[in-house]
């Protein structure tokens, strides 16, 4: 338990690193993780804390590439420091998991998935099957899943995220932003699977269901968030990939431009809307596709290693545009 000193130094560091984040003013944080890093007399779960949601920020912006070597390092000193059962070190083994994932990188997957899967057993066994960061493991295991996308995997997230959902609308109810985050995963998730299902009335299934949760909860984020909000974007791109595999092309491409018009992006995964844009456009317009293609593909050298399976996407369709161009 953090003392009355720890919770005010807590306290500070949070309100400054949300004005860090806002406006790019890092002055007064670095002052801040400095002090906490050298203060001896702070317990080791505020210190590391405060590490931790310092490089969350600064990995935002970073090489992933550069920041998984951090994450490892402090999820081997938190290991070391403190109790399997501490929110801190679970926080920091969830942030050393996901950088693992992002970097993309062969085996990246796979250690993921292994990661996150470790982490909810851990979480389950300590806290039980219903807190809220056993939920949000689940929910991570489920993405981790989706994105390695082997036999089985999609489908296997596809039932975590259906019933991770349904326990968050029966607890925290449907106007929750915690009962959101699951939906959005859930709702990407069948994207996924109606992309890859062989059967057409699979994937229009697939596609309408996410088509219409999408919606519903890019409404709801755009009346508390606004529209420029990150999680009310990515509730746009979700929408609009799935207007994409239903064939609605020009309204999924009229909401892409949308999204491109927001100057700032914080947080959205590099490339996105421009790969989808590019896509879209192929059929009817290939040397604005690839444009677009070759746009993501620069957005995407510049935060994930070379041969990341996101670097490769993006080049396979530069590739194939240009081949048809």
């Amino acid at each position: 338990m953090a003392d009355e000193s720890e919770v005010q130094l807590l306290a500070e560091f949070r309100t400054v690193l949300a004005y860090a984040a806002e406006t790019n003013d890092y002055k007064r944080l670095l002052e801040l993780a400095q002090h906490a890093s050298q203060d001896t007399g702070i317990s080791h779960s505020v210190r590391l804390s405060i590490e931790c949601d310092f490089q969350a920020l600064a990995s935002r912006s970073r090489l992933v590439a550069k920041s998984v070597p951090i994450w490892d390092d402090l999820a081997r000193r938190a290991e070391s420091l403190l109790p399997a059962d501490d929110p801190t070190l679970m926080s920091i083994r969830s942030m050393h998991a996901q950088y693992v994932r992002r970097r993309g990188e062969p085996g990246d997957a796979e250690r993921g998935v292994r990661m996150y899967r470790d982490e909810l057993e851990l979480r389950a066994e300590h806290l039980g099957d219903d807190h809220p960061r056993t939920c949000v493991a689940r929910t991570n295991l489920a993405l981790a899943l989706r994105e390695r996308g082997g036999s089985g995997d999609v489908d296997q997230a596809l039932r975590i995220l259906q019933e991770e959902t349904l326990r968050r609308l029966d607890r925290y109810g449907a106007g929750h932003p915690f009962t959101w985050r699951a939906q959005i995963v859930f709702a990407q998730t069948m994207v996924r699977a109606a992309e890859r299902a062989e059967d057409e009335r699979e994937r229009e299934s697939h596609a309408r269901e996410a088509l219409a949760l999408a919606h519903s909860l890019l409404e709801a984020r755009r009346r508390r968030y606004g529209g420029s909000d990150k999680s009310t974007l990515n509730a746009r791109l979700v929408h609009a990939q799935a207007l994409l595999v239903l064939g609605e092309t020009a309204e999924a491409v009229a909401e892409l431009r949308d999204v491109r018009r927001i100057p700032r992006r914080p947080g959205m995964e590099p490339g996105w809307p421009e790969l989808l844009l590019a896509r879209a456009l192929a059929p009817a317009e290939p040397d604005k596709a690839l444009k677009y293609a070759r746009e993501a593909l620069a957005l995407r050298r510049r935060y994930y290693p070379a041969g990341s399976r996101q670097v490769l996407e993006a080049w396979r369709l530069v590739q194939d545009l240009d081949d048809t161009s």
